[in-house]
């Protein structure tokens, strides 16, 4: 028999056993035992949110969706991708999440554009608060019609959280954009930068939600054509951050400036690693640091072994920092991953779909540095162009009348740039969007 103070010792040992168990195996605790709140996470540690035992029902969506940050309604909003089985249909599903709940939603708008997978990047646009959709691929894997796409799909699909309705732009003329291409919101501009895409030869593209139109900007230096690869719009330092790709070994950083329309090649004097790294990006503008998940793969096809690593990039410093958390998350291939940042939050948040086993995962990290609050709830000013008319209704009368109904349009007066009422921007231009 053991005396009392032996079996009080034993407990003692045996707790501190697992301390340092859960200290050495970071992931393992981390990634199964109830989360910490989204206010006490820790810093420089990847937390695993869902699917958990206690957690609400995980959806298990497929890889190869498309995330952003809603700010007006502080969810994560996913859209597109494969269906649950991995890389079968190409769903047009819209899900919301509550980090904080760890609840998904699907919301069912009445009408979708088509499904797609090899998605990302769409992007996020605050000044009309929508998700903003790009095409590719659509199918191609046995369930839409070829005329359904034809008829249904364009350049640009928004869809709005708060009427949970999608919205097809049609902008004209329109460029033909490619799957795994890299976009990013530029906020100082209020215009989204597209670059890349694998196939494409379009090069640098610039969409004007506000005008609904295409612009093709025309750099005189680009970079290198890509599959995969990620960009995230730096505000500190007002440039567009390109790194990554899924199949080359591009060992260059690359920011562009939308103002002076000019690409510049950064070579920091260290990069993370380049070679297939499949990288997905976001800017931490509590931080003022881009970061960066990449993707180490050893091994081909069925006996390629991947491994994540976490990375920062300070713009104006030009330096790459790997920030070696306590846990990274699980590993997965290509394709499989979106990072997004909630600065209300103050958190990166990471959706991952390991394959084996295949599981949708969401993730959330936390920058070890105290915050920089400034300018983080200042809401931007739209600038001052004419509000497009939406919804318009097109009612074919008889053989030689056709009638158009629209509501008139509100948006930011053209006189003061105030916010203007109905009364008042019934007095402004506005055009008929096609």
């Amino acid at each position: 028999m053991y005396s009392p103070q032996t079996l009080t010792e034993f407990r003692r040992n045996f707790r501190w056993m697992l301390a340092l168990l859960s200290f050495v195996y970071g992931s393992i605790s981390i990634a199964t035992a109830e989360p910490p709140s989204l206010a006490t996470h820790p810093a420089n540690v990847w937390i695993k949110r869902t699917p958990l035992p206690d957690a609400p029902v995980s959806p298990r969506l497929g890889y190869e969706g498309a995330c952003v940050w809603d700010r007006k309604h502080q969810l994560l909003v996913r859209y597109g991708g494969h269906n649950q089985g991995g890389g079968g249909e190409q769903g047009a599903e819209v899900w919301t999440l509550d980090l904080a709940s760890a609840k998904w939603t699907l919301k069912e708008p009445n009408t979708s554009p088509p499904g797609v997978c090899c998605n990302a990047q769409n992007v996020y646009d605050p000044m009309s608060g929508r998700y903003v959709r790009f095409p590719l691929f659509s199918g191609s894997h046995g369930w839409q019609w070829a005329r359904e796409l034809y008829l249904n799909d364009s350049s640009v699909w928004t869809y709005d959280l708060g009427e949970n309705r999608w919205r097809n732009r049609r902008p004209l003329p329109t460029p033909k954009l490619a799957p795994y291409r890299c976009a990013s919101w530029d906020s100082d501009e209020q215009v989204v930068v597209v670059f890349g895409g694998e196939g494409s030869s379009e090069g640098t593209l610039i969409y004007d939600p506000a005008r609904n139109e295409w612009r093709w900007p025309n750099p005189p230096k680009e970079p290198a054509g890509r599959s995969g690869g990620n960009m995230a719009y730096d505000e500190a330092n007002e440039l567009h951050v390109l790194f990554g790709s899924q199949f080359n070994d591009d060992q260059h950083t690359w920011t562009y400036s939308v103002r002076r329309n000019e690409w510049r090649d950064m070579k920091p004097e260290v990069q993370p690693p380049t070679d297939k790294n499949d990288a997905v990006l976001t800017y931490d503008p509590r931080h003022r640091v881009v970061l960066a998940i990449i993707k180490i793969t050893t091994g081909k096809d069925e006996d390629a072994k991947h491994e994540l690593q976490t990375w920062s990039y300070d713009t104006g410093a030009n330096r790459w920092t790997r920030m070696n958390p306590t846990a990274e998350p699980e590993s997965s291939s290509n394709r499989a991953r979106n990072l997004i940042f909630a600065p209300e939050l103050n958190l990166a948040i990471l959706e991952n779909c390991t394959s084996k086993p295949r599981e949708q995962q969401v993730w959330t990290y936390r920058f070890p540095d105290p915050p920089n609050s400034s300018g983080i709830d200042v809401i931007p000013i739209a600038r001052a162009v004419p509000p497009l008319v939406e919804d318009g209704v097109v009612s074919v009368i008889g053989p030689q009348r056709v009638e158009i109904n629209w509501s008139v349009p509100v948006g930011p007066s053209l006189r003061d740039e105030k916010s203007a009422s109905r009364s008042d921007a019934a007095t402004m231009r506005y055009h008929i969007e096609r």
